[in-house]
């Protein structure tokens, strides 16, 4: 749920509103006077012709105040999301060159780009790039609702993306190709484009 959260708060774009049912469910809040945290349930599948081959169903308790759009909470909820995809996307450019590099092992030919994403995608580090980042954001979330300052929410944002890159991303896909001279070297050749991930983080 938590990529989706421009859905649940209508996302930035002006004039852009939450869903019609969260907005009566806001009124009916309002109304009452109450500020408790809203039950949100959420639930997808993933179906193969008549057979479900996956489902999930996902709840969460998040402040009227983000889901009102009230105040900067909810852009700054927002642009953590945008700073998570965007690093993202970077990051996975840095892995491309790290497998690349290890699947070239010194050579002058390039491998195919196909089996570089084969390989990288084996590594899992993506995966556990997004899946470290979905709680640090729903704590995210909750802080902006008890009324924590923006700016020092994304420069606590900043910082567990920098870890999050670093541990479980990077260091994740060093680690799935190995610790010998071959690992090390494609490492080592690619160092420097981990640094065009952390300035997408600092802009």
């Amino acid at each position: 749920m938590w990529r989706d959260f421009y859905a649940l708060t209508g996302g930035n774009n002006k004039g852009s509103q939450p869903p019609r049912i969260l907005e009566d469910a806001l009124a009916i809040r309002e109304f009452q006077g109450e500020e408790d945290q809203i039950m949100l349930l959420a639930g997808g599948l993933l179906p193969d012709q008549a057979k479900i081959v996956l489902w999930r169903l996902e709840e969460r308790h998040v402040s009227p105040k983000l889901l009102a759009a009230q105040g900067d909470a909810v852009g700054v909820a927002n642009k953590a999301l945008e700073q998570a995809e965007s690093t993202g996307g970077q990051l996975r450019k840095a892995l491309f060159v790290l497998c690349s590099a290890w699947m070239q092992n010194g050579g002058e030919r390039s491998p195919a780009a196909k089996d570089v994403s084969a390989l990288l995608h084996s590594t899992q580090a993506m995966a556990h790039y997004w899946a470290a980042l979905e709680p640090a954001f729903w704590e995210l979330v909750d802080q902006l609702g008890q009324g924590k300052d923006g700016h020092q929410a994304l420069e606590d944002w900043r910082t567990t993306l920098r870890e999050v890159v670093l541990r479980r991303g990077w260091d994740q896909a060093k680690s799935s190709l190995g610790d010998d001279g071959r690992a090390l070297a494609a490492a080592g050749r690619s160092d420097k484009v981990l640094g065009k991930v952390f300035k997408v983080i600092a802009s």
